[in-house]
């Protein structure tokens, strides 16, 4: 679909001001396109901190007696 401007000076002048603003579009998209990717690296780097925390606390509580029941570490009960 063509978009009729006129011709002349004005018409020259709106058709460079598309023309920036669709540049101006561009990079802010290859903007935004590298931050996301940015996030997204630096997300993976944060879930494997995280799994290396539940497994360390989950080991060491293991260690010092306690159980999961229903989801909830509790401490077992000493048999006598």
């Amino acid at each position: 679909m063509s978009e009729y401007l006129g011709c002349g000076e004005v018409a020259s002048l709106i058709s460079e001001l598309d023309s920036l603003e669709a540049e101006k579009r561009a990079l802010e998209w290859q903007q935004e396109k590298a931050n996301r990717a940015e996030y997204e690296e630096s997300d993976d780097e944060v879930k494997v901190f995280s799994n290396l925390v539940r497994d360390y606390t989950k080991a060491f509580l293991i260690s010092q007696g306690f159980h999961t029941h229903k989801g909830i570490w509790r401490k077992q009960r000493q048999k006598q």
